[in-house]
């Protein structure tokens, strides 16, 4: 049975919290007149969120160790301020578990005496997309838009996709122009 009762202080309903967590793609369990929200990068970690009374408590393992609630704005302020509190760290993260790409070891043989140019046309050529984390990870590139400047340069191709990461940042990933 869900309930209307609304938070006197923040006027919030189930449905309201739940379209907005929702709209963060967070997964959630509504339970005992509680939402219990699940890490989006820690599986092992999760939040009990009152949502009546905007009042949560952090859970490790489905427990609260610490027997320690805590009070929030409502559920985007609990989001925001808490649950993606170390953007970098989590976006990098969730990053390592998306892009499942190997690192090529730079010291190789095959990569011996390449550009910084010349790998990432191999790199677009090859298919695949590349965003400025990756170059640095892959490639140690640290200027990403000038090489691709260089490339067109040359006469090369290159597509911009504008996309957000999760936590609403822009970004521009780089593809071979069809």
């Amino acid at each position: 049975m869900m309930s209307k009762y609304k938070n006197r202080y923040y006027a919030e309903t189930l449905e309201e919290a739940k379209s907005i967590l929702d709209e963060y793609q967070l997964k959630y369990e509504y339970k005992n007149y509680a939402l219990y929200i699940q890490d989006p990068v820690d599986e092992n970690q999760s939040y009990d969120y009152r949502y009546t009374t905007s009042r949560w408590a952090s859970l490790r393992y489905r427990r609260n160790n610490l027997r320690k609630h805590y009070y929030c704005k409502g559920t985007r302020d609990l989001i925001e301020r808490f649950i993606l509190k170390n953007d970098k760290k989590r976006i990098d993260k969730q990053l390592q578990k998306t892009y499942t790409v190997a690192t090529p070891q730079l010291n190789s043989k095959e990569y011996k005496g390449m550009t910084q140019v010349q790998l990432i046309k191999n790199h677009l050529d090859s298919g695949k997309g590349i965003s400025h984390y990756e170059a640095m990870n892959l490639y140690r590139i640290a200027s990403l838009s000038r090489r691709i400047n260089d490339l067109e340069e040359q006469g090369y191709e290159v597509k911009r996709d504008r996309k957000k990461d999760l936590t609403g940042r822009t970004y521009v990933r780089y593809t071979k122009a069809a």
